[in-house]
């Protein structure tokens, strides 16, 4: 995944989809396979503030489909520890 499809779609002031949703979503979720937590790939690019503004604005959305997935996205954010994401919840 390239940097530009990240500046399109998965960060603060680009337009809320099913797919930034549901792809941040997946990116901070937690991998039940694996054993070791480390830093998901939204803190190794080191955009993970832009993508956590990003899910609060889509979990904003009138439309379920896109606040739904956003919103749970939004909880497991603020279960990150980042110093990026100080003040922002």
């Amino acid at each position: 995944m390239s940097f530009g499809v990240f500046r399109s779609h998965l960060v603060a002031g680009t337009p809320p989809s099913v797919i930034s949703s549901q792809v941040i979503l997946a990116v901070v979720s937690p991998d039940e396979n694996a054993e070791a937590e480390g830093p998901n790939l939204f803190q190794k690019l080191n955009i993970m503030r832009k993508v956590a503004q990003k899910a609060l604005e889509s979990a904003a959305s009138d439309k379920p489909f896109i606040a739904r997935p956003a919103r749970e996205a939004r909880d497991r954010i603020k279960e990150i520890e980042d110093d990026s994401l100080l003040g922002l919840f």
